[in-house]
């Protein structure tokens, strides 16, 4: 389908195709193509569509029509050169490849770098699947993230001053692949560089005067279960964000793991390169930040004066929402930067869980940064406690379950009989908690809303540590005390439900009345301002139209908070069962 030249009310490409269902989204339906979008109403075009296929011509990419946007696997046909000039944006627009089978000079500038990105940009990568470089292939000063495996290679390709980064593979080596690999920054990669031997490969890749830190693994190797102990891969001369050799070999994945796997040799390793800026002391507080008590506050430590940026990203979609520093002067040594949980255009940001990264950069080429990958596991869930140990739900009495966790981290918590296969609710599903202090509550239902019967219960849960460059926007607005009394009501009878809460601060106040599938069946309160203290509202049973609800059974109340800046607080949620 033709969509060209027409303005999206922006020139951000991931943008426009999150506002577009197409093949992208559906495989079963067209594909939407929205090439030489308009760079404002009525400017200029921008952005090449590049369908699958073969390329069986020279061709050249160039800065002015860039973007270009893949839109299947393309191949550069053998005999046949591919320019891509400096300052190009790549895009790929699904799970392709870029394979070489001509020749590719990707050559960019230390200040128009090449970039070879996904539409999608989501953190680990994976979004698009790699370029497949050949030994007539030169990439240089070149960008390339969020790919599977990135760059892909079995033969000698030229390969320097590029940036690696967020892909689940950085750069993989397969075969007699003897790349001229040097001055790279591979960062932020699941496996910064894969080799991949088998026992008769004889590799001779030179890998060195690289930057190969903050990968999950910064060099890994296999085989297909063969014996290649004999191998030797030489990996002298890099630097390995450490000058401690255990720390280095501890990212190494190589035959001190495994008998069968080759030996990495990375002796001779650089020591803190003067054009790498190490950022320390990293300290954000408060993490779970409230905009209405002050500010956010952010510091650290730069080794050498520098140009800074801090941005803030959504943790979700991974976009940027705050340039909370631009390019500004840092001095040497201590530093902090403050936020007041507005984003960009001035609005503060709903409650979410956001990332920050922080980005130095030298007039002399110098570069560092803080944006530690994401390294997943569980918290130890401490001192959780119930109380009251013994409640009834049908008195309307509600359990506290509190508990501390030794770093913070997203939480799910159940509650079901005591040696049950299944749980009888969950009460938390992967949300963010801090350390210290939590609570969350039981009604004493299940998940389809009816009361559990007497038993010996149990509340139990599992956990995954939250990224260290988090910051959870929340507001310290809490619903407490919900109670609904009775808990069953004949409408046709007259009965009505006092729905009583009590509340922390001055408060927006949404009250719903919702079916089990989340429907609204009817809206008490629409973001009303309620002060603090205790209230309580009244429901009789009835819908929106004001007829009594025609289905017996569980419904649930909804009390969402906000305050007066809008930004969502804890809320709660309890059962009632109508009775017909």
């Amino acid at each position: 389908m033709n969509a060209e030249s027409n303005w999206w009310g922006t020139v951000d490409v991931t943008q426009i195709s999150n506002k577009i269902y197409d093949k992208i989204d559906n495989t079963l339906l067209p594909l939407v193509n929205f090439s030489r979008f308009l760079g404002a109403p009525g400017g200029n075009p921008h952005g090449i569509m590049v369908l699958g296929g073969t390329i069986s011509e020279n061709q050249v990419w160039e800065e002015a029509l860039s973007p270009y946007l893949i839109f299947g696997d393309v191949t550069v046909a053998a005999g046949y050169n591919l320019t891509i000039e400096p300052g190009v944006e790549v895009i790929f627009m699904g799970l392709y490849d870029l394979n070489i089978s001509g020749s590719l000079s990707a050559i960019g500038q230390s200040g128009n770098k090449i970039t070879f990105t996904s539409v999608r940009r989501s953190e680990g990568g994976r979004d698009w699947d790699r370029m497949v470089l050949n030994t007539t292939s030169v990439l240089s000063h070149a960008i390339i993230e969020y790919g599977t495996n990135a760059v892909y290679t079995s033969e000698n390709p030229t390969i320097e001053f590029c940036k690696f980064q967020n892909n689940y593979r950085g750069l993989t080596l397969y075969g007699n692949a003897s790349p001229q690999a040097n001055n790279n920054r591979i960062t932020r990669n699941d496996i910064g560089v894969l080799v991949d031997l088998r026992p008769e490969h004889n590799p001779a890749a030179v890998i060195n005067s690289n930057y190969l830190y903050n990968n999950n693994f910064n060099l890994y190797t296999t085989t297909n279960s063969t014996d290649c102990s004999s191998k030797l891969i030489a990996a002298e001369g890099n630097w390995w964000g450490t000058e401690d050799p255990s720390a280095i070999e501890a990212s190494i994945y190589h035959r001190p793991d495994n008998a069968l796997l080759p030996f990495v040799n990375f002796d001779n390793f650089l020591a803190d390169p003067v054009d790498y800026i190490s950022i320390t002391g990293v300290q954000a507080t408060p993490q779970f930040y409230d905009p209405t008590n002050g500010l956010f506050n952010l510091s650290y430590n730069l080794e050498i004066a520098s140009n800074v940026r801090v941005d803030i990203f959504d943790y979700v979609t991974k976009q940027r929402v705050k340039a909370l520093v631009d390019g500004q002067s840092r001095s040497q040594g201590y530093n902090l930067e403050t936020w007041d949980g507005k984003n960009d255009t001035g609005e503060y940001l709903p409650a979410a869980v956001y990332t920050y990264k922080i980005s130095a950069q030298t007039p002399e080429g110098g570069e560092g940064e803080y944006n530690p990958w994401y390294y997943t596991g569980t918290v130890d869930i401490q001192n959780g406690a119930i109380a009251p140990a013994s409640f009834d739900p049908y008195s309307g009495e509600v359990a506290d379950i509190t508990y501390d966790l030794v770093e913070p981290a997203w939480v799910t918590l159940k509650a079901g009989v005591n040696g049950a296969p299944t749980s009888t609710r969950t009460l938390i599903d992967n949300k963010p908690r801090a350390t210290t202090d939590n609570i969350d509550k039981w009604d004493g239902r299940s998940d389809s809303g009816a009361i559990s019967g007497n038993g010996n219960y149990v509340v139990y849960g599992w956990t995954t540590l939250l990224p260290d460059n988090t910051v959870i926007i929340e507001s310290t607005l809490v619903v407490s005390d919900l109670v609904i009394s009775p808990y069953a009501i004949f409408p046709e009878y007259g009965d009505i439900a006092n729905i009583a809460y009590d509340l922390n601060a001055d408060s927006r106040v949404t009250i719903t009345i919702e079916g089990l599938a989340g429907q609204t069946i009817k809206t008490l309160a629409d973001n009303e301002f309620v002060p603090l203290g205790e209230h309580n509202i009244l429901w009789d049973g009835t819908d929106e139209t004001g007829r009594l609800v025609t289905s017996p059974g569980n419904y649930k109340v909804r009390i969402t908070v906000r305050n007066l800046n809008g930004i969502e607080g804890r809320g709660a949620v309890r059962h009632l069962t109508v009775f017909r």
